[in-house]
């Protein structure tokens, strides 16, 4: 874990409280968020109670999601206000350890701020369906707010664990906004023949990060160019099963070194120049 967070704050509470009865993914998250980022540390206290007057004008004593107070200097983090809708323990926490814009490119935050704000049948609405779909939510979650549920003072392995998944989550969405940020100073927009191809051979994230990228622009790309997953070559990607592009009809091309039966996906064996690329997927075109 951290022993110093992102601002230059020092650990300094020697307990944290959080609210008793059922367990939800937002204190669960905002613990963990606590624990890495040197808030808490091995030796705090984490107990779920309701807070009292003390707890909340000591210093020394996070109190997280309960209490009915936002007061950050002296650890105070609770949501349940006037004018907080849309807001949870997690995102005022993650706002003051300014990481909050780093989390926000995860799908997830934004739901787990709402669910938790707005309840399911609001969230619902604003996802655009009828009823939440509770049957997607992971039972690996469901199980481990209910072994939370049964605790007054969770045990050094839950807030480690809290810790661990949030530091997995962090990580993730740090390397997608850095992935992000790289695209839109790299990916060069190529029309071929009324097909837009996002071209960036030299992107080294994750792949799927590029979709992620296209949907935040809106761009109607029916190819991208990005180094292959497998072997030195690069990949060629059908956008949205495009139907002008089948890179099945360049499966017998000497430079070729994969092309998916599904028509969807090529890659070359070894890294090419621009020319052969436009060369493979004028060859593809429908």
């Amino acid at each position: 874990m951290r022993n110093q967070d992102e601002s230059g704050m020092l650990p300094d509470f020697n307990q944290c409280v959080i609210h008793p009865g059922p367990a939800h993914r937002d204190e669960f998250l905002s613990v963990g968020m606590a624990r890495y980022f040197g808030l808490i540390n091995e030796t705090s206290s984490v107990s779920r109670r309701e807070p009292v007057p003390g707890d909340l004008e000591d210093p020394h004593t996070l109190v997280l999601d309960c209490g009915k107070s936002l007061e950050p200097a002296r650890g105070n983090f609770d949501h349940h206000q006037k004018g907080m809708e849309g807001q949870c323990t997690m995102t005022l926490l993650a706002e003051y350890l300014g990481i909050d814009k780093i989390l926000a490119v995860e799908p997830w935050y934004e739901r787990t701020a709402q669910l938790d704000s707005l309840g399911p049948f609001n969230t619902a609405k604003e996802m655009g369906l009828e009823k939440f779909p509770f049957s997607l939510l992971s039972p690996i979650e469901k199980g481990l707010l209910r072994l939370w549920a049964q605790e007054e003072y969770l045990t050094h392995y839950m807030v480690e664990a809290s810790a661990a998944i949030f530091e997995q989550l962090y990580l993730d969405a740090k390397a997608k906004a850095d992935d992000l940020d790289w695209l839109d100073n790299h990916v060069k927009v190529i029309d071929i023949e009324g097909l837009l191809v996002g071209y960036i051979p030299d992107f080294t994230g994750t792949p799927t990060n590029v979709s992620v990228w296209m949907d935040r622009h809106e761009t109607n790309f029916a190819i991208a160019v990005n180094p292959a997953a497998r072997g030195n070559g690069l990949a060629m990607f059908r956008i949205e099963n495009n139907p002008a592009v089948d890179f099945t009809r360049i499966s017998d091309r000497d430079e070729v070194g994969f092309a998916h039966p599904g028509g969807f996906l090529a890659t070359t064996k070894e890294p090419v120049e621009w020319a052969v690329v436009e060369d493979l997927i004028r060859a593809s075109l429908v």
